[in-house]
């Protein structure tokens, strides 16, 4: 009798490596999502205080994207955004949250938001999302 087939795994594999910071005060969740990210084949940098976060930014050559917490001690991820402000132009974000309930959307300024726990194939897609997404807007404020 033949043995059944293994059933498919679904391989996530980005279209393209990018450059990524992460934002996380939670060290466990800072080290899964930073493996998960260089899984990828991302190229990632980590950062577990948004305080430092403008430091961070600077010491890095390219930034394509920062994916952040929301509820960060001393700052949400929404305000270390707003606080780069110009160093981001054209970098993507994407925020990650805990949180079961629903945020308000203006609170992200129409930002994707990704749902912990996450699968590395969601990370996948809210990563390429996120980058599409900004490359749209920035197309968009250009016209």
């Amino acid at each position: 009798m033949p043995t059944p087939a293994a059933p498919a795994v679904e391989e996530v594999v980005p279209a393209r490596a990018y450059d990524i910071l992460v934002v996380e005060d939670d060290p466990r969740v800072l080290g899964a999502t930073v493996g998960a990210l260089q899984e990828l084949g991302h190229r990632v940098t980590s950062c577990s205080d948004p305080l430092a976060a403008p430091v961070a930014v600077g010491g890095m050559a390219s930034l394509d994207l920062v994916i952040s917490d929301v509820q960060m001690p001393g700052q949400t991820g929404p305000e270390m955004i707003a606080g780069l402000g110009e160093r981001l132009d054209g970098v993507a974000v994407l925020f990650v949250t805990g949180f079961a309930g629903e945020a308000e959307a203006d609170m992200f300024g129409g930002r994707g938001v990704l749902r912990k726990p996450f699968t590395m194939a969601s990370l996948s897609r809210a990563v390429t999302d996120a980058v599409e997404f900004e490359a749209r807007r920035g197309t968009q404020q250009a016209a």
